[in-house]
């Protein structure tokens, strides 16, 4: 079994405060389709790689004020497929009352769309 491994650098972050959703995304690759895990949507490029991570709910799933999400000092997202499963670990750094926190977030699900075993991940 060949595993692949692509990493992407993310262009940007938006995070819609009222409906507390935030997306990291790359405009390097044309999109391809989504895989909601969730309420994790990943988007896929059309060479297979993580262009995008929109979070639903983004201040419930890492346990944050919203308004530590309207500028995240750091983030990155690692998605493990094996077979027809997918895990997705996120990790986000705020500014939580002057001090650099570290948060993380899981995501679970089926490899609905066939993706090759091995790792994609993105950071911004």
């Amino acid at each position: 079994m060949i595993e692949s491994s692509m990493t992407r650098t993310g262009d940007g972050i938006d995070y819609d405060f009222e409906y507390d959703i935030i997306y990291f995304y790359s405009d390097e690759v044309d999109y391809k389709h989504s895989i909601d895990l969730d309420d994790v949507i990943l988007d896929i490029g059309e060479d297979d790689s993580l262009i995008g991570v929109q979070i639903i709910n983004a201040s419930k799933k890492f346990k944050v004020p919203k308004h530590s999400l309207r500028e995240p000092k750091k983030f990155n997202a690692s998605v493990k497929i094996a077979n027809n499963e997918i895990k997705v670990e996120l990790s986000l750094t705020v500014d939580i009352r002057n001090n650099m926190t570290p948060k993380k977030a899981f995501a679970l699900g089926d490899n609905d769309f066939n993706l090759p075993n091995g790792t994609l991940s993105m950071a911004c």
